[in-house]
């Protein structure tokens, strides 16, 4: 009988067992939760844009925007550094605070995602109301509350980030096909006077986008399983990737709009929904009005539904209970209700005043941080000391 061998070669896989295979669900996770900031920053900023940048900067209003690069890569580099000097599986706000003072960051944190929502749906209900003039507002503010209390509310915590890695590249393809579609509409002169109204102007566009920014230290700061500490910090581009690439989108936007209209037709006196719909507003194409309007609702239900959800986490921090999550979500929807119902100027103008301080309270927040961090080190050293 003849002897056949056959030459087995050695088998690699990228999983050799279940610790390998959690840690790359772990880090998975982890770019799902970078991928939804930066998803979620866009939306403010296309907020933003509507809100202030158009009326009170116009044109030059992507200068603004790039002027808060400094203040965004503090926030996330900072929140990076606090959580590395976090031990794994504590969270950075109730270890560095200590559990008294980490709860009161906690719920301040929760204000400033609260505020990153209501001002999703309060632009989410003026853009629906722009479409159905005939619908009231409370109508739609309270089919849109009632569709997202049954949707985020459930038990899959981690389906948001999924569909926000998912509907980035939407979003993207989207922008491009609608700002290829008006590229005939605009004008290069549009862009002039470069500096629009005066430096001035953009330094306060600079700042009151500053508020923009207070999620840019998410997920840093969300409370943590010990196994997803460490894939958040691996690589530094992990959660600096979306968030400049969410920038440079909001500035393509801004120059998009300042290359179809000039300076004082940009800026002139028109409603929110308007605002929020300018492109398709410009452009022929109904396909492109289709497209554009499908974009922009799904943009601000995701930026609505990370701004309630991660106020809700910070909630439950802050008490210290994490069981009624889905009753705090249900609840913090309801509250914005009264916001998006009264169509009135002033509410308008008061989220226009408020909102930068979102930015404020941030900053605040992670200097204070970064101080009692650095007070721990010193004591720690002095103890370490012969």
């Amino acid at each position: 009988m003849t002897d056949i061998s056959l030459p087995f070669e050695e088998t690699k896989t990228s999983v050799h067992s279940e610790e390998a295979l959690l840690l790359q669900r772990f880090r998975a996770l982890a770019k799902d939760q970078c991928a939804l900031s930066g998803v979620s920053l866009y939306g403010q900023l296309v907020i933003g844009l509507s809100l202030y940048l158009y009326p009170f900067v116009s044109t030059p209003g992507y200068l603004s925007i790039l002027l808060t690069l400094p203040f965004l890569l503090f926030l996330s580099l900072s929140a990076r550094r606090l959580l590395k000097n976090t031990p794994p599986g504590e969270n950075l706000l109730l270890f560095t605070g200590g559990k008294g003072l980490g709860k009161i960051f906690a719920f301040f944190f929760s204000l400033i995602f609260f505020l990153d929502s209501l001002l999703a749906a309060y632009a989410l209900t003026a853009m629906m109301q722009r479409v159905l003039p005939d619908m009231s507002a409370l109508l739609i503010s309270l089919s849109v509350t009632a569709v997202m209390a049954i949707t985020i509310a459930g038990s899959d915590l981690y389906a948001l980030h999924r569909l926000a890695r998912f509907l980035r590249w939407i979003f993207l393809f989207l922008f491009f096909f609608c700002a290829l579609t008006t590229l005939s509409s605009g004008s290069m002169g549009h862009f002039f006077p470069l500096l629009g109204a005066g430096e001035e102007s953009i330094f306060r566009g600079a700042l009151w986008l500053m508020g923009c920014m207070g999620g840019a230290c998410c997920p840093f700061i969300m409370p943590l399983s010990r196994e997803s500490h460490g894939p958040l910090l691996e690589k530094k581009r992990l959660l600096l990737w979306p968030l400049l690439s969410a920038l440079a989108a909001g500035m393509l936007s801004a120059m998009l709009s300042a290359f179809l209209m000039p300076f004082y037709a940009l800026s002139r006196p028109e409603s929110l929904g308007w605002r929020l719909l300018l492109i398709p507003h410009i452009s022929p194409s109904l396909a492109v009005w289709s497209l554009f309007l499908c974009g922009q609702m799904f943009l601000m239900l995701v930026t609505l539904a990370a701004g309630v959800t991660r106020s809700s986490a910070m909630l439950c921090l802050s008490i210290g209970n994490d069981r009624h999550k889905p009753l705090l979500i249900t609840l913090l929807l309801f509250l914005q209700v009264p916001f998006c119902a009264l169509n009135l100027e002033s509410i308008e103008s008061f989220l226009r005043m408020i909102a930068p301080f979102r930015g404020v309270l941030a900053g605040g927040m992670i200097c204070l941080m970064l101080l009692l961090s650095g007070i721990r080190k010193r004591r720690e050293r002095r103890e370490m000391a012969p």
